[in-house]
Parts: structure tokens; sequence; C-alpha cells
């Protein structure tokens, strides 16, 4: 049981552990007997300092927006048109508004940016900060990085030998792991996610063979898919100029499709490389 702070009155109301006791009996209560509680529905809040009382219609507080500059119609109209492709600061530029009040009025009508400008924009925007801030422009930094690799000269080595090409091996695919299996169950040795410096990981490589498991999505099977997205054709062109490189150094290189992996495909790409024999 508890009392009403505004009217007096007992009610009982639910009450969780952690959270403080009920003071009023009701909300309607609240709003009728005390005003300093009430919010008036032509009140906002302003999204940067937080203040209450200035007017609906306008984005900010007259503190950060002391002439109230309305959006227009037109002005509405261009940031719905170009802020996709132009981003904030261009965009605020152009229309002489701070970046702040476009952000919001964007977030606002639920207009975002597209995938190639954030990317332009959070790169050019990290460029220009590693010039400015760049820990290993700092001596102290370098001095501390030195005294890392003299503690660990087997792990330096390591690194020095693989190249960052070790950044690319990953956790396998079901793909890969299918293709393993089969190598497995042929008895074969081979090496898995092999560096071929400077430049590429393979999945597999038998000897001078080297097996590449490719899903028939992401490397754009020409029978399934035969009009490629702009992601498929990038990833073909690709896979053009590794099995140049491959085939320069020396190996030969096998592709099989996600749908033809099974164990008649590789025994017959093993076959005809003369890894295995005819009566395998």
């Amino acid at each position: 049981m508890y009392i009403c702070e505004l009217c007096g009155k007992s009610f009982t109301a639910r009450h969780y552990s952690g959270r403080p006791a009920p003071r009023f009996c009701s909300i309607q209560c609240r709003n009728t007997h005390n005003s300093r509680v009430r919010t008036s529905s032509t009140k906002r809040i302003c999204p940067v300092c937080g203040h209450v009382s200035y007017d609906r219609k306008s984005d900010y507080c007259h503190e950060h927006d002391p002439e109230l500059t309305f959006w227009t119609d037109a002005e509405t109209a261009f940031l719905v048109k170009h802020y996709p492709a132009m981003g904030p600061d261009e965009l605020a530029e152009h229309l002489n508004k701070t970046r702040e009040q476009v952000q919001y009025k964007a977030c606002r009508l639920g207009v975002t940016l597209t995938k190639a400008t954030a990317h332009r924009l959070i790169h050019s925007h990290a460029a220009e900060y590693m010039t400015h801030h760049n820990p290993m422009r700092k001596d102290s930094v370098r001095a501390k990085v030195s005294h890392f690799w003299q503690e660990h000269p087997r792990l330096h080595r390591s690194i020095s030998l693989r190249g960052t090409q070790a950044a690319q091996c990953k956790i396998p695919s079901g793909l890969e792991k299918q293709l393993w299996a089969i190598l497995d169950d042929l008895g074969l040795q081979y090496e898995t996610q092999f560096i071929i410096k400077p430049k590429f990981v393979v999945d597999v490589r038998i000897d001078h063979l080297i097996i590449q498991a490719d899903g028939d999505y992401w490397h754009g099977h020409p029978e399934r898919f035969p009009n490629p997205n702009q992601r498929q054709r990038q990833q073909q062109k690709r896979d053009r100029a590794q099995d140049a490189y491959l085939e320069a150094c020396g190996y030969t290189v096998a592709r099989i499709w996600e749908s033809d992996m099974c164990r008649e495909t590789v025994v017959k790409v093993l076959k005809t490389n003369g890894l295995i024999l005819g009566n395998a």
C-alpha cells in the first residue's frame, strides 16, 4: 500500500526490486495536480543539448539554431535526392547549413548514404586521421615495436617468411571441407590454404596441381548465372588473373564448381594431371 504524493489517496501498485517506489496513484492524477511533471505536446527535445522547451517546427533549440532557419520544400527535396551520393559535409556546404542539421534532417526522413559513398567518406576520414595521428610517427611507439620484435625473433621471422598472405587464411568453408574429405578418402597427401608468394592463398595444392573450390554464386557459374552481377564479374576477373599468375609460376590450376563437387569429378581431375592411376 502506497500514499500518492499529490492527492494523498492510498493505492496499491506492483513494485519491482531495484526500482524506486511508485509516487503517484495514476498518470491522470500526476498530470492533473502537478503541472511541473506535465510536458506540452508542442515542445520537443533538442538532439544536441537535450533542451526541452522550444517550438515543434524547429529542428534545434534557439541556442543551436539562433536564426530558426526552417527547411523549405525545395531544400528538403534536394536533400532527399542528393544526400545518398553527396554526404552530409558537401550537402551542408551547398545548402548553407550545419553538418548536424543535415544529418538530423536526413535521419528524420529516413535517408541514408549509399554503400559507395559511405565507403568513400569513411576511408577519406580514416586517411586524413592517419596522416596527422599515425602512431608509428612517434619515436616512442617505434621503439616499443622494435623492442617487441627483438624479444620475439622467431615470430618476426615466421611472419616475414609467410608474408601478408597469411591474413587471408580463414576458417574453411563447407565446400573446402567437402573437397578435403574426398582427398582424404583417396589417401592423397595435400596442403590446404597454401600460400603462393607474393600473391595468393590457394585452397589445395597437390604437387604441381592447384585445386580451387569455387562457389556457384560467389564466382558466377556461367550456366546458373548467365548474366553475372558486378561482384561476380569482378571475382571472375580476379580468378583469371590468378590463374595466369599461377600458370606462369609453373602450376596447373583446376577449378571445381560447387554444383560439380563430388568424388567422380575430383578423381577425373587427378587422373588428367597424372596424380592417380587410371584404375583408381
